[in-house]
């Protein structure tokens, strides 16, 4: 027995010496947790990670750890393999290849690029397609008899209303990642259907910090948006505090009192338009009571019971950054000065302010041990931009 299988059998822990938890995307935001989690659970985890700007796979899985303090015996619990999703055989050579596929009973795969702009469509299609396509062979190859892919709600495509735990097929996407994270449900679906692997798909909404103390090391999603807008901010208050305010005086800005900022900014937002966040510590949650009902199999949305209503996102941020003027249209074409450089700056992310998709999530509401509902208030926003804010939007971790 080589040394790679001998390292792989010793992190067999005693939750079932028969598990073995093949995890990729564990540098990832989602992928870290899940593999902290199963690791502190008692599983016996196996990570994929590819050396990276001169780290190895270790070096980077121990700096991921470092930012979620995680605890040093439980990271020494998870073991690392190096290797690249997107090669042939996984990058790891063909004894380590055969040996793992004898080996893995579970695949996670947490691997993708998350990418909205259509020039990375190449990029974003070699992990999210091809790149399932080769842990998928893996699967099918090897002992592998559970199968987990880590979607995203937002498959749906351009709908609005009730979206439900079931594969779908649309028309048109808002952007590549939604189109590829579609194609690769399918992928896995009729892969797994052919070979008898049982197949979970799980579907998180806009993933935000943990509960407790809003910590992350990924700011897109929920955060680039209020990290432009608060640039946006700061720069016209220097230009009134400090400049003589000229250019904004221009385009309507002022100052209320010496903190409170008036912006007139419309941004477009149906009345009916939300999204929906939840803390990462929410998803891994729902994910663990789904991997420990063994018996359970099918597509989950990982959600919000209800979208936080963009008007209400917009009075969160007033809010909190003391600024008045924010506002929803439905009207098109309002474009001043203010929402050029707004829009400029969120070209990606403004579908999702106008986005009216709402998803049903019965399967995952009948799990035992069902997390309650925890809505997006004002004090989880809070804490998220707190700890946005004192890390710099990740500048200083």
């Amino acid at each position: 027995m080589n040394t790679q299988l001998l390292e792989i059998m010793k992190h067999r822990e005693l939750k079932d010496s028969k598990e073995l938890f093949f995890i990729t995307g564990a540098t990832g935001f989602l992928g870290s947790h899940l593999a902290i989690e199963l690791a502190r659970q008692g599983y016996s985890v196996t990570a994929l990670i590819r050396p990276l700007n001169g780290k190895t796979g270790t070096e980077r899985f121990k700096r991921v750890c470092r930012l979620m303090d995680a605890d040093d015996s439980i990271v020494s619990d998870i073991h690392i393999i190096e290797g690249d999703l997107n090669l042939p055989q996984l990058g790891i050579g063909q004894e380590h290849y055969h040996n793992l596929k004898s080996s893995i009973t579970d695949i996670i795969n947490c691997a993708a690029d998350t990418s909205f702009t259509e020039k990375r469509r190449e990029l974003v299609e070699r992990t999210n397609i091809h790149g399932l396509e080769n842990l998928l062979e893996i699967a099918l190859k090897g002992e592998c008899t559970s199968f987990h892919q880590v979607s995203t709600a937002y498959v749906f495509g351009k709908v609005s209303g009730i979206c439900k735990e079931e594969l779908t097929s649309p028309e048109s996407f808002t952007n590549v990642y939604e189109e590829t994270k579609c194609r690769s449900e399918h992928l896995a679906a009729d892969a797994c259907q052919r070979a008898g692997i049982k197949l979970n798909i799980y579907r998180p909404g806009i993933v935000c910090g943990e509960s407790k103390q809003g910590r992350t090391f990924r700011f897109n999603g929920l955060y680039y948006p209020l990290k432009s807008l608060h640039r946006v901010i700061e720069s016209f208050k220097t230009d009134l505090l400090q400049k003589g305010g000229e250019k904004s005086h221009r385009m309507g800005v002022r100052m209320i009192d010496e903190n409170r900022l008036f912006l007139p900014l419309n941004i477009k937002a149906p009345e009916s338009a939300g999204i929906n966040i939840i803390p990462v510590d929410y998803f891994v949650q729902i994910f663990m009571n789904i991997i420990e009902d063994r018996c359970r199999e099918g597509i989950f949305h990982i959600v919000q019971k209800e979208n936080c209503p963009t008007r209400v996102l917009i009075e969160y941020t007033m809010r909190y950054f003391n600024v008045e003027g924010l506002e929803t249209t439905s009207v098109k074409n309002t474009e001043g000065p203010i929402e050029r450089i707004f829009n400029l700056y969120n070209e990606a992310y403004l579908p999702y302010l106008e986005d009216k998709r709402v998803f049903s999530s019965k399967n995952t509401r009948h799990l035992r041990g069902y997390v309650p509902d925890d809505r997006f208030t004002y004090d989880r926003f809070k804490l998220c931009v707190d700890y946005a804010m004192k890390t710099g939007w990740g500048k200083y971790l």
